[in-house]
């Protein structure tokens, strides 16, 4: 049996303490930079510039694109719509905006809104798929306007898709029977 001779260590199998001991600490911070990469990543995302031809505007945006006859467009239901909305906004709802949309100058500026904005960023992506170049978008939506609001049907662009009632003069009796 042969001894190593004095003043040498074996260092080729075996890892040294120091190296052990960094490791661990460095296996500490793994889930902080996990973090921080995270952070990093949504942080480009969200601040990401709006596409070429959109700016995005506040409450004073849209009353100057307003004083300035810009097109102001409401994507919200036909009941939200009349429950109140921006004056002089029309009313095209979004499951109808493409077709509708198709339809207008791609040169004029147009100005889309809805509740909170994630209808009105839908509506925003459509006018960039077909073309359009002034887009100007709420953002924020109708819970962030703080002017007045005008109740009631106002204009909408949009064809009704409800069938005419005509009143035949018929009465009809319907009898409810519980049995209880």
């Amino acid at each position: 049996m042969s001894k190593a001779p004095q003043g040498k260590t074996n260092t080729k199998n075996t890892p040294s303490k120091s190296s052990a001991t960094s490791s661990a600490s460095l296996m500490k911070f793994v889930p902080w930079i996990a973090v921080a990469v995270v952070v990093v990543v949504v942080a480009i995302f969200a601040l990401k510039p709006a596409a070429a031809g959109t700016t995005v505007v506040d409450v004073k945006g849209v009353q100057k694109a307003a004083a300035d006859g810009v097109r102001i467009v409401d994507v919200r239901s036909v009941g939200e719509f009349e429950g109140g909305h921006i004056p002089g906004a029309q009313n095209v709802p979004l499951d109808q905006f493409q077709s509708v949309a198709s339809q207008w100058d791609k040169t004029a500026p147009v100005l889309v809104y809805c509740q909170t904005g994630a209808r009105s960023a839908e509506a925003v992506s459509m006018l960039e798929g077909l073309g359009f170049t002034k887009i100007r978008h709420f953002d924020k939506g109708i819970v962030a306007w703080t002017g007045t609001l005008e109740q009631g049907g106002g204009s909408s662009a949009a064809p009704s898709t409800a069938p005419a009632v005509k009143p035949s003069a018929t009465p009809v009796m319907y009898e409810f029977f519980t049995g209880w």
